[in-house]
């Protein structure tokens, strides 16, 4: 059962962890064009290109320079407050990037992704209500923009509305069957509500949205590892080993199933190949450690769970080492780590 408990919190990191929501840049910058109706006079089109260049540059302080130029020149020029936006939301200065977006909806509030921009700065900075507030606005002008529907869902999922999650996010798969951003949300929050069921169902819909996305079987495997399903987490983790045979997370999550499965030998020789591919993969001595464990090779483990540690010092868990030790019939060491701690 220890090994077993191992093995279910490893995997729901790794299902956290990976394939993470490919949600938009706050500054939205796709949608980076002049939405102001009218001509710019000359020197503003110069300044515009000036500061253009300047943020092309990675110059982004002289950019928002000349921005703010044109600004004084005309506040009413919506290019010239797009490109003062992404230069600050690029340099993390979320306040004033929402500053510019508010000035932005001021000029185009029919614009509906004016409002997402803003919504979506004021997630990033945790503003949750008045983010729900702008992807609101964005939903009244076009209820089917699914872009606002994901927004809501990443906000009540930040605010842990999980029903409120899970339900936006359905909505704008409603309206896309194929957009995956939705569909990742969707599983991530089943994940966090344990409802691990729906989530590997979830999970489902987007391999066969793209089977060739390796990201996905993995994140699959390890949601049916969480249900202590390995047979068919082992499925999941070999179709992604077909599109890339030397992936370290597909060998490391298939390896784990091996052990919970009573195929510990077989485990160690997966393991073995990942560290002969990566020898600074303390993950991976560390479950090599698990399968000479579950194998009743106690020693062997203690020495593998030593590599791990040299690797990585003070990210393997000091309580391993010391089951190791006590099954090994060395207690007096095992005390020692224990005063030593």
């Amino acid at each position: 059962m220890r090994i077993i408990g191992i093995i279910f919190c490893l995997c729901l990191i790794s299902v956290i962890c990976c394939a993470q929501n490919d949600k938009g840049s706050v500054s939205d910058k796709g949608n980076l064009k002049n939405l102001a109706s009218g001509k710019m006079t000359y020197n503003e089109s110069a300044l515009l290109q000036e500061g253009d260049a300047q943020k092309k540059a990675k110059d982004y302080n002289s950019s928002i320079q000349s921005y703010n130029e044109i600004l004084s020149i005309n506040k009413s020029n919506v290019a010239a407050w797009l490109g003062l936006l992404d230069a600050y939301a690029t340099l993390k200065d979320y306040a004033n990037a929402s500053s510019a977006a508010n000035s932005i909806t001021k000029l185009n509030p029919n614009d509906k992704s004016s409002w997402l921009r803003e919504g979506n700065l004021l997630k990033t900075q945790k503003y949750y209500e008045e983010a729900i507030s702008k992807y609101d606005s964005a939903l009244a002008l076009d209820q089917n923009y699914k872009e606002a529907w994901l927004g809501k869902g990443d906000v009540y999922g930040a605010s842990k509305d999980y029903n409120g999650s899970v339900s936006s996010y359905v909505m704008a798969i409603q309206i896309d069957k194929k957009f995956t951003p939705a569909w990742l949300g969707l599983v991530n929050a089943y994940t966090t509500i344990k409802d691990y069921a729906n989530a590997s169902a979830t999970m489902n819909n987007l391999t066969i949205i793209d089977p060739n996305n390796k990201g996905y079987w993995i994140k699959e495997g390890n949601l049916f590892q969480l249900q202590n399903k390995f047979k068919e987490s082992i499925t999941r983790f070999e179709r992604a080993l077909d599109i890339d045979p030397a992936n370290k997370e597909a060998m490391y999550g298939k390896g784990l199933a091996l052990i919970a499965l009573g195929k510990a030998s077989e485990a160690a020789s997966l393991f073995d190949k990942l560290i002969q591919n990566d020898p600074a993969n303390y993950k991976a001595y560390k479950a090599r450690g698990l399968a000479l464990e579950a194998s009743g090779k106690y020693s062997e483990a203690l020495k593998v769970y030593e590599n791990a540690s040299e690797i990585n010092p003070g990210a393997l868990a000091l309580n391993d080492k010391i089951h190791a030790l006590i099954l090994a019939r060395k207690p007096t060491e095992a005390i020692g780590l224990l005063l030593n701690k």
